[in-house]
C-alpha cells in the first residue's frame, strides 16, 4: 500500500467530509492558519490529532501516521489493520501512586519530553475513552475548547472535555444532563490528550 503523508490523509478526509479549512477550522476550534500549514506539509505533526479526527470521523491513529483502517468502518487487510508503527518512542505510565514501571511505545508525532501516560481503568465521560484506554498526556500544552483533557475532580482522575471560561475553565462530559465543572483549587488538570488507543504496545 502507497505510503501517504499527514497533509495527503488530512486532504482526503476534508474531501471526504466534504469540509473546507474554514469549516474545520471553526468545528475544531482551530485557527485557520493551522489547517493550511498541515495541508501545505509545512507542519508534520499536531497536537490537534484527536480533535481533527474527531470532526472528520476518521480514526486518529490513521489520521496521525497512516496504519490501519481510516474509519472504524473500513474494509481492510489484518495485516493493514495491526498497528505496527516503525517510527516511535516510549513514555512511561503513570499510576495514582506515581510511576508503574511500565512504558508503552507511541508514534513519534505526538512525542515530546512532557508526556505521560495513563491507563484508564473505569468509564470516563466521554465516548473516545472507555475503560480499558491508554491515553498520553503532554502536561504542558496548554488546552482550548472541546480539547480531551485529563483532570483531578473530588481526588478521582478522569477524562473530560475542556471548556474555555471562567477563571480556570470548565470540564465538560458527554451527557448533556450532568453540569459544567468549574476548575478551581479542588480540582487540577493533568494535562492536555495528545493521543489514545485501546492498543497502545507495551515495551
Amino acid at each position: 500500500m502507497k505510503e501517504t503523508t499527514l497533509a495527503e490523509r488530512l486532504k482526503m478526509a476534508m474531501d471526504t467530509g466534504k469540509f473546507t479549512q474554514a469549516k474545520l477550522a471553526s468545528a475544531t476550534g482551530m485557527a485557520q492558519p493551522s489547517i493550511w500549514k498541515l495541508l501545505s506539509g509545512k507542519a508534520l505533526s499536531s497536537t490537534k490529532i484527536l480533535q481533527l479526527s474527531r470532526v472528520l470521523n476518521v480514526r486518529a491513529e490513521w489520521l496521525s501516521e497512516g496504519k490501519g483502517p481510516m474509519n472504524d468502518n473500513s474494509s481492510n487487510d489484518i495485516a493493514e489493520i495491526k498497528r505496527s508503527y516503525d517510527d516511535v518512542f516510549s513514555v512511561d505510565v503513570y499510576g495514582k501512586n506515581g510511576l508503574t514501571g511500565e512504558r508503552v511505545l507511541v508514534p513519534d508525532s505526538v512525542k515530546s519530553k512532557t508526556c505521560r501516560a495513563y491507563r484508564l481503568n473505569v468509564n470516563s465521560g466521554c465516548a473516545e475513552a472507555p475503560s480499558g484506554t491508554l491515553i498520553v498526556v503532554d502536561i504542558k500544552e496548554i488546552p482550548g475548547t472541546n480539547d480531551l483533557v485529563y483532570a483531578h475532580v473530588n481526588e478521582l482522575a478522569s477524562v473530560y472535555r475542556f471548556m474555555q471560561g471562567g477563571s480556570f475553565g470548565f470540564l465538560a462530559v458527554d451527557d448533556p444532563r450532568i453540569p459544567l465543572l468549574e476548575l478551581t483549587s479542588k480540582s487540577s488538570l493533568i494535562g492536555v490528550i495528545v493521543y489514545l488507543s485501546r492498543s497502545l504496545r507495551r515495551k
